[in-house]
């Protein structure tokens, strides 16, 4: 006897939990909707690799979720996803994601507020690991390459990104997409942007006429200090 598969709503699809979907009004969840759905083309679009029937089963979720075309659809699918909050299972299964989350985000924020004493404490820290033979290991976000290449078409996400590794006598750095380090002796890391400072549709997004100008806001010397 065959299964007949339940089909799933096109917000599931997109990873959207129900109460995201009633929290949000209609124009900021497309908005919303719209910036993962550019993710997901550059990572199941057929031509870059992807998944073809994650690719279709996408593109189709999207169909009926694009509230400029299909208004209705959207209204409806809403509604229905909605409906799962009322679900006695999925709310506690809520509840327990939400007890979950707020355990991450404490440590999260212990290991950033660590990362940020030893940078202010003049890498005393560090000096202590490099005397124990240990190194620090870096990923950063370049902000100056992606204000000056982040236009040009088939540009990969990857190019933006850099790994740094710190030891006692030198640094290591490769970009993400290389296979191999490269060294340097007199590299200097001056410092970095916290988070917080970042909205995260800039990087999610790429048709902003100001864009620019928003990024030249947050180098300043006050963004390099911690609040």
């Amino acid at each position: 006897m065959k299964i007949r598969n339940k089909k799933r709503n096109p917000f599931e699809i997109f990873g959207l939990c129900p109460q995201i979907v009633k929290e949000l009004d209609e124009e900021v969840l497309f908005k919303l909707i719209k910036a993962i759905y550019k993710v997901f083309q550059l990572t199941y679009h057929p031509d870059k690799g992807g998944d073809p029937k994650k690719a279709l089963e996408i593109n189709l979720a999207f169909e009926n979720l694009n509230l400029e075309k299909n208004p209705e659809t959207f209204r409806n699918y809403r509604k229905k996803y909605i409906e799962r909050l009322s679900r006695k299972t999925l709310q506690k299964e809520l509840e327990e994601l939400r007890a979950q989350n707020r355990k991450l985000n404490f440590y999260n924020e212990l290991l950033k507020e660590k990362l940020w004493q030893c940078l202010e404490n003049g890498f005393e820290f560090l000096e202590k690991s490099f005397e124990e033979g240990k190194g620090l290991k870096l990923r950063i976000f370049d902000i100056v390459t992606y204000m000056n290449f982040s236009g040009f078409r088939n540009i990969k996400r990857q190019m933006f990104f850099k790994d740094l590794i710190l030891t006692k006598n030198f640094v290591l750095k490769r970009k993400a997409y290389e296979e191999y380090y490269t060294k340097f002796i007199n590299y200097k890391y001056i410092g970095c942007i916290k988070r917080e400072y970042l909205e995260p549709w800039v990087l999610l997004e790429r048709e902003f006429k100001d864009e620019n100008q928003s990024f030249k806001n947050f180098i300043s010397k006050e963004a390099f200090i911690k609040e």
